[in-house]
């Protein structure tokens, strides 16, 4: 838990909020058309005066809410609403910070603490898209990188780093049939490749022999 959000616990705390982790809705219990409070997945029910929901629509009207307690039209509109997300989130951990070709060094500096995005040209943002609605992700993905500890040290231990990588243009659906399940490792060492080509550390090797970035980045995919 970083920084930021230990401030926002304390302050919910101070207010008398309860805060449950590892606590799933199953449903959300509805009573005069309105929501009065939700069911965990354990069984345990909650009652509230006021139920808000941090899902978007379509989680949330077509498994959290049932379908009884929605009215006829609202529920034929929300069956036909379409939506999906294109980014591929990854969660990874830096022994040091990326060595920019274009702006080298490891110390940090102000791009380390921005929204750092590779994306070169236009034409590069263009076949980005139209690869990935041929083979379902792209060729030469548009990333955009975010390096939270070089702002709120608590994040990550003292000298090493944790970066959110957000790769846009990936299909929710694969074309040909196939799992996100089969391609997912793939995927991911496809975006932290092309990381790779701008911030390139190929020279220094690990112990093992093995390009060192392959250690140098670690996480999963999401």
């Amino acid at each position: 838990m970083g920084t930021i959000t230990q401030a926002m616990s304390k302050a919910c705390l101070a207010a008398g909020v309860e805060i449950s982790l590892e606590a799933p809705v199953e449903k959300l219990l509805v009573s005069g058309g309105r929501a009065v409070g939700a069911r965990l997945e354990g069984g345990q029910e909650v009652f509230a005066d006021i139920v808000a929901a941090n899902v978007g629509p379509a989680l949330l009207y077509r498994r959290l809410v049932d379908a009884s307690d929605l009215p006829a039209d609202f529920r034929r509109r929300m069956d036909q609403f379409k939506c999906g997300s294109g980014t591929f989130r990854m969660n990874v951990a830096l022994s040091e910070l990326p060595d920019f070709s274009c702006l080298p060094g490891k110390d940090p500096a102000e791009h380390h603490q921005s929204g750092i995005i590779i994306a070169p040209t236009l034409d590069y943002m263009d076949r980005a898209y139209t690869s990935a609605r041929a083979d379902g992700w792209s060729a030469e993905p548009v990333i955009e990188m975010k390096i939270p500890s070089v702002v709120d040290d608590s994040l990550a231990p003292k000298g090493a780093h944790v970066a959110s990588l957000f790769c846009q243009h990936v299909c929710p659906e694969l074309p040909d049939g196939r799992s996100w399940d089969e391609e997912r490792e793939r995927v991911a060492d496809h975006m932290i490749e092309t990381v790779n080509r701008y911030a390139p550390i190929s020279k220094r090797r690990s112990s093992g022999g093995s390009p060192c970035r392959r250690s140098i980045w670690s996480g999963g995919s999401g």
